[in-house]
């Protein structure tokens, strides 16, 4: 057997994990669903699917600025209804937009919360295939007690840290594969979080958690990530810092740190940025997503 295809058809979700997310399997709703993910080649869905690059950017997006969620049965929403958003400034919008064209969705406002947008056309269809990937967290609770992202202090997906593991012992096409989704799942990360501070050096600022062990675990994690597919920027675990947050400071921040080097390192050897540095117009928490790379690059 050809070692290139091993990778390719490792299948991730199959369309018996993807009817289970129905309380009726075999209603007509959940056999349409199905069959139109199918037609997408997203079902089941294959590292080697097609349109998987695609998918693996709008749950970058949702998974860095958003969230994906089920429905409790309050609001507008009712219980079980599966719904995936993000928050995205206007170019980013436009970008990820682009980058995910052929999944047939489009991006809603949701009334009353600035650049915040649910996926509308065959979002929840999307939102259910996701909710079956080992490792994507799955917001849900009730009002008084809602459930957030980072309560469940896993947000990288299993299908990333399997490829991540593994990234520098592959070859052909299994190299290429890997290399496509994890290069989308950090570039959508830099260009909906990175900052500039204002003082020596660029930022990304990660979820709030509980303690400041939870947020410095979670940053090492990030950096290893990010240093498996771009070494040569040289991040370490001593680019992650965590202070305490909020009134009574009951949790803690934590931020991966980018001096200016590294910035250059990111731009010099894997073309990441395309950005000024001149600080005189990077105020501090301005977002550098104008200027960056998209993640479809």
């Amino acid at each position: 057997m050809d070692k290139a295809a091993l990778l390719e058809n490792l299948i991730i979700v199959s369309e018996a994990d993807y009817l289970a997310t129905y309380q009726h399997p075999g209603h007509y709703q959940a056999k349409n669903s199905s069959r139109f993910l199918g037609q997408k080649g997203l079902l089941p869905l294959r590292y080697g699917s097609p349109l998987f690059p695609q998918l693996n950017i709008l749950l970058s997006a949702c998974l860095w600025s958003g969230s994906i969620s089920k429905g409790s049965g309050e609001g507008v929403r009712r219980h079980g209804q599966f719904m995936m958003g993000a928050h995205l400034d206007v170019p980013t919008l436009e970008s990820i937009t682009d980058a995910t064209s052929g999944l047939e969705i489009d991006f809603g406002p949701i009334p009353g919360r600035d650049n915040n947008f649910y996926v509308s056309d065959n979002g929840a269809a999307y939102a259910r295939l996701a909710s079956k990937i080992p490792g994507v967290p799955v917001s849900g609770g009730t009002k008084e007690h809602p459930e957030r992202k980072g309560s469940h202090k896993k947000i990288i997906p299993d299908y990333i840290w399997f490829l991540a593991d593994r990234y520098r012992w592959l070859t052909g096409k299994d190299k290429d594969i890997a290399r496509k989704i994890l290069t989308d799942f950090i570039n959508v990360l830099f260009q909906t979080k990175m900052g500039v501070d204002s003082g020596s050096y660029f930022l990304i600022p990660l979820f709030k958690t509980e303690t400041k062990e939870e947020g410095e675990e979670f940053g090492k994690k990030i950096v290893k990530l990010i240093s498996a597919v771009y070494p040569r920027i040289g991040l370490s675990e001593n680019s992650v810092r965590s202070s305490r947050w909020g009134k009574g400071r009951t949790s803690s921040q934590t931020r991966i740190c980018f001096p200016e080097e590294m910035v250059w390192a990111a731009t010099k050897h894997y073309g990441l940025f395309d950005i000024s540095l001149n600080r005189d117009f990077l105020p501090l928490g301005k977002k550098l997503s104008t200027k960056k790379r998209s993640p479809n690059k």
